[in-house]
């Protein structure tokens, strides 16, 4: 008989091991509570103490199956099966397993030692569950789609709870320092500008993502089916709260986006004149981008804030092609590719899908320091929920899954005569 191999105890091999050695000895628990035990809880005894003691000295439950599986086919006479090592993490397959439970359940998750309290799984109620690091995933693969949740660009500020936040603020640029001389009269003056943003998240959900009763019946070929819905839920999230973040009316709870918030600061946009001058064409401010427009929005940031290292171009695909296709009097291109990566006057150009488009009024460049826009996410108060009752689910055996999360972003900046941001508009 095949002896089953140990392997390295990973953190994805101890949880596994003390998950099964758990469910091993409680069951062995109960069977020794049995006043009188039969033949086969004797032998079901039995078989449980040897794999506490291996599970003990180091071997994996998935080590322990494939002995199993080597055994039978020993006796058989049948030659022994290889099988693959899964290229998924303990972590990954707990959660699986917690979400084919809920779908299965009806929005009931049996809360057990071990499940609620590790910061794997949480229950909000039926019909919804906090799947932890499922979320984390959502989160962390929303700056894929958007660089304005990106926490390398912008400030980010992760919060355990939806109160209202509030980020001091201040600006002393009228202030410089001055000579001074033995005999003179020290001097003081309050900082010039003071003041706080305030970030009070606003609820958003994503559209419903259908799934099948059916795939949560296996939980290898459920998967996939997570992995789409992981997928679609951040590209999702993204379009809503990006668009939003960058473009929101702050009304009928959307929120306030940062081009109104600079309009509301006082900024002044500069207007476009196209790139007739580059051309020799006929086009116009209000359906091109020359390169006198982005000079001028370059020049308009203060050096202090172009030197950030989170100094940037914001725009979405479509602009950038268009400054891609703009060829000079002389052939060449006016914005080349250098080494793969998009730069305007030595600052990247990062691609937001949520900015505008060119066109007549519109605002479809923005520069500055993006550390003077904060994005408050709360994370303890998003989860997915179930639903299982709207009509034509049932006769289908169709779950519908949605995401519910918070979000909200506050201009970082108060003086308008040195803010950190300029927008190129559009003629109208």
């Amino acid at each position: 008989m095949p002896e089953p191999a140990a392997r390295g105890s990973s953190p994805a091999d101890n949880f596994n091991r003390l998950a099964a050695l758990s469910d091993a000895m409680a069951e062995l628990n109960g069977l020794t509570k049995k006043p009188k035990m039969t033949r086969e809880d004797t032998a079901r005894s039995n078989f449980l103490l040897t794999r506490v003691s291996l599970l003990k000295s180091g071997f994996e439950p998935r080590d322990l199956a494939i002995h199993d599986l080597h055994e039978l086919e020993v006796r058989a006479g049948l030659p022994l099966s290889r099988v693959p090592r899964p290229r998924r993490s303990a972590a990954e397959l707990f959660e699986a397993r917690a979400f084919c439970d809920f779908i299965r359940s009806g929005g009931r998750i049996e809360e057990r030692v071990g499940q609620v309290g590790n910061g794997i799984i949480s229950s909000t109620g039926p019909g919804s569950f906090i799947p932890t690091q499922f979320l984390d995933k959502i989160f962390s693969t929303l700056r894929q789609y958007d660089p304005i949740f990106d926490s390398d660009l912008v400030s980010y500020f992760p919060l355990d709870r939806g109160g209202l936040l509030r980020v001091p603020l201040a600006s002393d640029v009228q202030n410089s320092a001055v000579p001074t001389q033995e005999s003179a009269d020290a001097s003081s003056a309050d900082l010039y500008i003071t003041g706080q943003a305030q970030l009070q998240p606003h609820s958003y959900k994503s559209p419903m993502f259908k799934v099948s009763l059916e795939s949560a019946q296996d939980l290898e070929s459920f998967m996939p089916t997570l992995d789409i819905f992981e997928a679609f839920a951040a590209a999702r999230i993204a379009r809503g709260v990006g668009s939003d973040l960058l473009n929101g009316s702050g009304a009928g709870g959307h929120i306030l986006g940062l081009l109104l918030q600079l309009s509301a600061a006082g900024i002044q946009p500069v207007i476009a004149t196209g790139s007739a001058e580059l051309t020799g064409g006929t086009e116009t401010g209000a359906n091109s981008i020359g390169f006198s427009d982005l000079a001028t929005v370059f020049s308009s940031v203060d050096p202090m804030y172009r030197a950030s290292p989170s100094c940037a171009w914001l725009m979405n695909d479509n602009t950038l092609l268009h400054l891609h296709k703009v060829i000079t009097k002389m052939g060449l291109p006016f914005a080349p590719v250098t080494g793969g990566l998009q730069y305007l006057f030595g600052k990247p150009v990062r691609i937001s899908p949520s900015m505008p488009s060119i066109g007549s009024s519109n605002q479809p460049v923005l520069f500055g320091d993006f550390r003077y826009f904060g994005v408050a996410e709360v994370r303890q108060d998003s989860y997915v929920t179930g639903f299982w009752q709207a009509p034509g689910y049932v006769e289908a055996g169709i779950v519908g899954l949605k995401i519910f999360s918070r979000f909200d972003g506050a201009l970082l900046a108060t003086d308008p005569a040195a803010l950190p941001f300029a927008v190129l508009q559009n003629h109208s």
